[in-house]
């Protein structure tokens, strides 16, 4: 059984996004990694047949800094 998707969640997605990211709660990674998180069990729900299409497949991730460099002594 699929269940109707509403086109709006593409652009929730991006305002939620821009919610956390404007309030300085969370960095971009963080973020990033909450909507790696729901994109994947959205992905499972598809597998499932849950869901016809992953209704936050449209939302952009947030560039991350490179990271520490590291040096082994």
């Amino acid at each position: 059984m699929s269940v109707p998707i509403d086109l709006d969640l593409v652009d929730f997605g991006g305002h939620i996004q821009a919610k956390m990211k404007h309030k300085g709660t969370r960095t971009a990674r963080t973020i990033n990694r909450y909507f790696g998180a729901l994109r994947r069990i959205l992905n499972l729900a598809i597998a499932d047949g849950l869901l016809s299409a992953n209704p936050i497949k449209g939302v952009k991730f947030f560039s991350e800094p490179a990271g520490r460099l590291r040096f082994l002594s």
